[in-house]
């Protein structure tokens, strides 16, 4: 891979790094966090209103990126 990136870079040809993040959940999720409980609070998918899904496209010769977040609802 290294070397065709190399391959592609002396060519001008555009060469990017796509990475995708882990699913977040979406609501109104009330977290004060500065009371210590026994039992940890959770924010739990069924009171979630949509899960957003962030992904992004990074151009290495030109140093520009664009991170997009699609959504599930």
């Amino acid at each position: 891979i290294a070397a065709m990136r190399e391959d592609f870079s002396q060519a001008g040809l555009p060469v990017v790094s796509i990475d995708a993040k882990h699913r977040e959940l979406v609501g109104e999720f009330k977290n004060a966090g500065t009371t210590w409980v026994r039992e940890p609070d959770h924010d739990f998918l069924s009171d979630a209103t949509g899960v957003a899904l962030p992904y992004g496209v990074y151009d290495i010769g030109a140093n520009e990126a664009c991170v997009s977040v699609g959504t599930t609802h």
